[in-house]
C-alpha cells in the first residue's frame, strides 16, 4: 500500500492506522455507501431509473470506476432491462 507518509507493508493491522482512517472517512460518513449500496439494489431489482440517479450522486462526489460501469451498462441498453437480464456480467 502507498500511504500519504509513503509505501507501507500491508497487515489486517493497516486499517486502523491514522492515514488510512483519514483517507476512508469522507466514504465511511458520507453519502458514498449508501447511494452506491442503494444504486445496486435498484439495478439488481431492474429499478434502472433509480440506479442511475444514485450512481449519477456517487459520480458527483467520486471518480468511481464500479459507478461508471452500471451507468456505461444502463446506457449500452438504454435505460431497460435486457430480457435475459442477469445482475452480473460475465466475462
Amino acid at each position: 500500500l502507498i500511504l500519504p507518509t509513503g509505501p507501507a507493508l500491508y497487515s489486517h493491522n493497516v486499517w486502523q492506522s491514522p492515514d488510512m482512517k483519514r483517507i476512508r472517512d469522507k466514504y465511511v460518513q458520507g453519502l458514498f455507501f449508501q447511494k452506491f449500496h442503494a444504486g445496486l439494489q435498484a439495478y439488481y431489482s431492474k429499478d434502472w431509473d433509480g440506479a442511475q440517479i444514485c450512481f449519477q450522486t456517487v459520480l458527483d462526489g467520486f471518480d468511481d470506476g464500479p459507478s461508471k460501469h452500471f451507468l456505461s451498462q444502463m446506457k449500452r441498453h438504454k435505460g431497460v432491462p435486457p430480457k435475459d437480464f442477469l445482475p452480473f456480467t460475465v466475462v
